[in-house]
């Protein structure tokens, strides 16, 4: 009986551990970043405000914008994130771009609500952090890129 018991306990905690590892996809495949760029959501463009979302997933970046009632979606996919390279670059007081050098080519595909769309080839994208969060971003991908991810 004890060790039904303990064979039932071994599945149950083997299971558990494989749903965990399963619905936190993000623990591996992508530097865990996602929180910087949910802070970074509006800027002054052309003296008016424009509004800014960011997503990563998996092997995707998803960047939308919406200014002046225009709003546009520019989608990366196909990311490997085995190589890459991170340059930033302070634009002013309050906030960073962070250009991801990759070194295979990217899926880009632009559309707007207009109807313009654009696909084509790229290897890099650039995403948008606030200035006083850059020390921590960089420390987050350091640290996934150290781990092996």
């Amino acid at each position: 009986m004890k060790s039904v018991l303990r064979i039932s306990l071994v599945i149950v905690i083997s299971l558990t551990s494989m749903s965990l590892t399963k619905s936190n996809p993000q623990a591996n495949e992508f530097p865990p970043i996602q929180k910087f760029l949910d802070k970074f959501t509006k800027v002054t463009y052309g003296g008016d405000p424009m509004t800014i979302s960011q997503e990563i997933a998996g092997n995707t970046f998803i960047y939308k914008t919406d200014w002046q009632g225009i709003q546009t979606e520019e989608t990366y996919s196909e990311i490997n994130w085995n190589r890459f390279e991170l340059y930033t670059k302070i634009i002013d007081d309050e906030y960073v771009s962070c250009e991801f050098r990759f070194s295979k080519d990217i899926n880009y595909n632009y559309i707007d609500d207009e109807f313009i769309e654009e696909s084509k080839e790229v290897n890099s994208f650039t995403c948008f952090i606030l200035l006083k969060d850059e020390e921590e971003f960089l420390e987050a991908i350091r640290d996934w890129k150290n781990t092996g991810h």
